[in-house]
């Protein structure tokens, strides 16, 4: 029962002095305004139980893990009745959905990119864009041509006259071989329409037609099992 229902005296109530004072006091701070949103007379009651009364729940002849099974119990007699669930003797399993592992964590280059990045913020500890050049100055492409990416190709030991539009198509290339979807290959170089994608890279999906013949081969199969 909450503590503004009774009527008995604080003083009469039997615990040790540590939860009786802390009873006690509940009523005065309850009484300030601005501590009415923690409802404390509403719930002093609670400190009897030395923490929250499920805590204590064993000490009363009963457990969380008790009432949770009584729950499903209940739940699942009822849906039962209701016709939601078929009737099934006590061994049966029934599966109605499962988990698939899908992995943790950063893909392998998304946590190569977040840790490079982490280490630039780190070092250059940058205040508005993360890459400036040497000079402080906003990095042009002529700029990055000639300090960043030519210097990276030699370095790699990459052929001397690989351009950067040479990385665009490596990533496109690589993501169709992978059987990335080409309007998703497009939507990541940024083409302005689809036509563009398949006109520079529709001749690196060859498989694709087969998986046409096979889509529509299983569509017919299907229609003419239901004939």
């Amino acid at each position: 029962m909450p503590c503004d229902k009774v009527n008995a005296p604080w003083t009469l109530v039997v615990l040790r002095e540590h939860p009786r004072r802390l009873i006690a006091e509940c009523p005065r701070l309850g009484a300030l305004d601005e501590l009415a949103d923690l409802r404390l007379i509403q719930w002093a009651h609670m400190l009897g139980f030395r923490g929250h009364f499920s805590t204590r729940s064993r000490h009363y002849s009963t457990t969380l893990g008790d009432i949770r099974a009584d729950r499903t119990t209940y739940a699942r007699d009822e849906a039962i009745t209701t016709g939601r669930l078929p009737l099934f003797d006590e061994e049966t399993v029934l599966v109605i959905a499962e988990w698939e592992y899908a992995g943790k964590g950063y893909p392998l280059g998304d946590a190569l990119l977040a840790a490079a990045l982490a280490e630039h913020i780190d070092r250059h500890k940058p205040e508005d864009v993360l890459f400036r050049t040497t000079r402080g100055n906003l990095i042009r492409r002529d700029y990055f041509n000639a300090d960043i990416l030519k210097p990276a190709i030699l370095t790699a030991g990459m052929p001397a006259d690989m351009t950067f539009h040479d990385l665009r198509h490596t990533f496109a290339s690589t993501a169709l071989a992978e059987d990335v979807p080409i309007s998703e290959v497009s939507r990541w170089l940024g083409h302005e329409s689809i036509t563009t994608t398949v006109d520079l890279y529709g001749h690196l999906v060859p498989e694709a037609s087969e998986r046409t013949r096979t889509a529509l081969g299983n569509a017919f199969a299907a229609a003419l099992q239901l004939t």
